[in-house]
Order: structure tokens, then C-alpha cells, then sequence
């Protein structure tokens, strides 16, 4: 691989919904890689998703655009063609094949339990039963589950948090710092399309009082905003260096605290989840601290 031929040290791969899917595959295939950080992995979507292929077909776009929302910022696609779900599916199917059987390489992976893309259920077993490695790591973002087995290597945190007007954790917000400057809690970019009525969708747009949740969530007498960052992030950039076995950084068993000391000090790479393995990987090469490539 060419990254193999340009760094020192072990070579991880990092994904996130989709991208997990390509990095699940060719992690699979190829020994050499050291192990696997996956955030929201799309191995499982909704009971329905087979239709996809044949939806594509027939309808081009999964919400019809008519002018009355935007349909990309200047960062993200706001919609999504059909086709598109489509090959995402296609992507899930082969992630599935593969997990049928065990992958012993260190794994980090955080899931929001509520959210509204994937079958977290689906996704907790497979930890559990597939990704056998001593070292990996889930986090789990939500109430203890009834199905938890395996209860020293999955790390629960409450994903319903009041004071900060946060009703569910989301798919994408997990990748993202508070302090990021376009998703994070002051951010410039509010998502409003978020399964709302058409009246909390209006003043969430005009800058109203909102709250946090994942897509399609609604409680009588709030407006929720899509929950755009983690407040978390540090915490779980903690777990996330000690399971790539980054032996300088410093947990805490006891708390969450810890210490980024050891993490350079890169301006660019601050405030995203794939920047956070950025910042750990791209350290001087004679450290021989792991590497990454990292997939959306």
C-alpha cells in the first residue's frame, strides 16, 4: 500500500457511516492494516433498506427538491439521490458478509444509540461477537443496553443531557467538537431540516431557541436543531489514542479525565473526530506512532 511505502509504524484505517463500510472491506482483505476506528458504521440501516436498488429506479431523489430548502451548504449535501442510498446499501451487504466472520485487530467504535440512520442493536452484537480484540473500545451513547454482555470493554455515556438542551445524540454529531467553528455548539451552521413540523422548522431557521436531537425526533413544546458535535469529544478522543494503543496518551480508568500532553499541537486539526486521528497519526515519523487513512 502506497501509505506503507511513505510513513513508519502501523497503518489504521478510519471511517465514518459509509466510509467505515470501504474500510471494514479493506481491512478485511488486507492483514497488514493494525486496526479499525468507526464512527456511526453503516453495517445495518432500516428493515427496508433491500428496496433501495429498485426505489433508485423510480424515484431519482430521496426528498424531491422544490426550492422551499437548500439542498447542500457549503460543506455537506443536504439531500441525497436515491442511487446513492442505493450504493450504501450495496456497501452494507458486503459489511455484513464479512462479519459473519470474527476481526481480532484493535477496533474503536462509537455508536449513538438513538440514531436514526442504523440498527445500533445490530451493531452492538457485532462488537460484541466479532470484534474480539482485547483493546477495542465502544462507546455507547445512550442507556445501558438490555443485550450488554460484554461490560469492560463497551463505555456508556448518557446521551439525554437537559443542561445542555441535548434530547438524543445524532448519526453525524459524533464526529465533531463543541468547539468546532461550523458545527459545533456556537457554530455558524444550523441544521433545521430535521424531521420537524413545518412550524419548528421556521424558527429554528430564524435563529429561535432550539434543542439538540437526532433526525425525526419531536417533544411537545421544543424545537430541535440537528445535534451537530459531541460533548464528549475529548473524552472520547482519550479512548479512542489508548485503543491504537498510543502508549504516551494518559487515561484515567477511574474518570474521564485524561491528558492530551502527548497529542501534537497541530492548528488544523482540532476540532473533528477524523482530525483527532489525524492529530495522534501525524507525528514525527521517529516516534513510530501509528498512522492512518481515514474515509467518509
Amino acid at each position: 500500500m502506497t501509505l506503507e511505502r511513505d510513513v513508519e509504524g502501523p497503518v489504521y484505517l478510519g471511517g465514518f457511516s459509509t466510509g467505515a463500510n470501504l474500510v471494514l472491506d479493506y481491512a478485511y482483505g488486507h492483514p497488514e492494516i493494525a486496526g479499525l476506528a468507526l464512527f456511526s458504521p453503516g453495517f445495518k440501516s432500516m428493515p427496508f433498506d433491500w428496496l433501495a436498488p429498485l426505489a433508485s429506479r423510480i424515484r431519482p431523489w430521496m426528498i424531491t427538491p422544490n426550492g422551499s430548502f437548500p439542498t447542500q451548504t457549503p460543506v455537506r449535501y443536504m439531500n441525497v439521490p436515491t442511487n446513492g442510498y442505493a450504493q450504501y446499501y450495496r456497501t452494507s451487504v458486503a459489511a455484513r458478509r464479512l462479519l459473519r466472520r470474527s476481526y481480532d485487530k484493535p477496533v474503536f467504535m462509537a455508536v449513538a444509540q438513538h440514531d436514526s440512520v442504523l440498527n445500533t442493536e445490530y451493531l452492538l452484537d457485532v462488537f460484541q461477537q466479532r470484534f474480539t480484540n482485547p483493546q477495542s473500545r465502544l462507546i455507547w451513547y445512550g442507556s445501558r443496553p438490555g443485550k450488554l454482555t460484554d461490560t469492560k470493554r463497551v463505555l456508556i455515556r448518557e446521551d439525554r443531557l437537559p443542561e445542555q438542551h441535548i434530547s438524543q445524540f445524532s448519526h453525524m454529531g459524533l464526529l465533531f467538537s463543541p468547539e468546532n467553528p461550523l458545527y459545533g455548539r456556537g457554530g455558524s451552521l444550523r441544521i433545521c431540516l430535521n424531521g420537524q413540523t413545518a412550524q419548528a422548522a421556521q424558527a429554528c431557521k430564524q435563529g429561535g431557541f432550539t434543542w439538540y436531537s437526532d433526525w425525526g425526533y419531536r417533544e411537545e413544546g421544543k424545537v430541535h436543531a440537528r445535534l451537530t458535535f459531541n460533548p464528549y469529544f475529548d473524552w472520547q478522543l482519550s479512548i479512542l489514542v489508548s485503543t491504537l494503543g498510543n502508549e504516551r496518551s494518559l487515561q484515567s480508568p477511574a474518570s474521564d479525565a485524561f491528558t492530551t500532553q502527548s497529542i501534537p499541537n497541530i492548528p488544523d486539526f482540532e476540532s473533528t473526530a477524523f482530525e483527532a486521528v489525524a492529530r495522534v497519526a501525524l507525528q514525527d515519523k521517529a516516534s513510530r506512532t501509528p498512522q492512518a487513512i481515514l474515509a467518509q
